[in-house]
């Protein structure tokens, strides 16, 4: 008990013409990150890391904040450090985990996910840590590995969405698309406003050849606040399908102004204008997909337009 005290005051010595507490700074921090302005955040942590230098917390919230601003090296230091003060921290190797999967290092995510479960004080951590691990292996392709860490997750949650989630990622990708969609319904019956699961079932659909469906599936992803580029992408897509070629187009220009490199986007925006006889558009169209990398992501379809239309 008298070590707790010590350490306790040790965090909450003022500094001397400001009179605030690490604690305080903490507080402003959080505020700050909330609000997006991560760089104040990172300046207010490191302001209470400057008064108490063991809190392993303190770390992970700075790393957090620096993830947030694209800084993976510092992240990378800080969590490491959160480690250091505390090896048992399960929340400093929930973070770590993330780290390495944003930075596409599947094996070392699975390994500090792993590490979470073993130290995560309470089930709702340890489910988060299974889900988290799925997301890692469907990175190696073990949609076998993801949809046994799936299943554990709603044994401890059976509300958890990131879980359904991957399980329909993963039935996707094993060619199980009625599956797939059967997950996303599931994610909707828990949460009507789910916009991720409302647009990945229209472009299920559309991907079915059923565009008359998945523009309902879209049209309410967006008018639930869903307003990211792809989402547009694929609307206008549905609409060029069903016949809507103003409408298709509207939407891909809204997808490429969110989105001025939007690959797909391009080369739907070429079949739009092919759609009305304007074949030099739709050729820089095309050429404007290869340019942002359609070729590389998703094959040479592209190319073969360009060699049939515009050479």
């Amino acid at each position: 008990m008298v070590k707790y005290f010590i350490i306790l005051f040790m965090c909450i010595i003022p500094i001397i013409g400001w009179g605030q507490t690490a604690e305080q700074y903490i507080e402003l921090a959080n505020k700050k990150q909330k609000e997006g302005k991560s760089k104040e955040a990172v300046n207010l942590y490191s302001k209470a890391i400057g008064i108490c230098k063991d809190s392993s917390q303190y770390f992970i919230k700075r790393s957090h904040a620096y993830l947030t601003l694209g800084l993976s090296v510092e992240a990378f230091d800080d969590i490491n450090t959160a480690i250091k003060l505390k090896p048992k921290n399960a929340e400093a190797y929930m973070m770590r985990g993330y780290i390495y999967y944003i930075l596409k290092k599947a094996d070392k995510s699975i390994i500090d996910y792993t590490t979470t479960i073993e130290y995560a004080p309470t089930d709702s951590m340890k489910a988060f840590a299974y889900t988290n691990r799925a997301s890692a292996k469907i990175l190696n392709r073990d949609f076998v590995g993801c949809q046994t860490d799936c299943k554990q997750s709603l044994l401890l949650d059976s509300l958890n969405i990131g879980a359904l989630n991957n399980l329909a990622m993963s039935m996707d990708e094993l060619g199980r698309g009625k599956e797939a969609i059967e997950y996303l319904e599931k994610i909707i019956k828990i949460d009507s406003n789910a916009t991720f699961a409302l647009m990945n079932i229209g472009y299920k659909l559309s991907e079915e050849s059923k565009f008359k469906e998945a523009l309902a599936y879209y049209n309410k992803a967006i008018n639930a606040g869903f307003k990211e580029a792809y989402v547009f992408n694929n609307r206008g897509y549905s609409r060029l399908k069903l016949g809507d070629i103003d409408g298709a187009k509207e939407d891909i220009n809204k997808s490429l102004k969110l989105d001025p490199s939007n690959s797909y986007a391009y080369r739907n925006l070429g079949y739009v204008n092919q759609a009305q006889g304007k074949i030099v558009k739709a050729c820089e169209n095309w050429n404007d997909a290869v340019k942002y990398g359609f070729t590389k992501y998703y094959g040479k379809e592209v190319e073969e337009l360009l060699k049939k239309h515009c050479l």
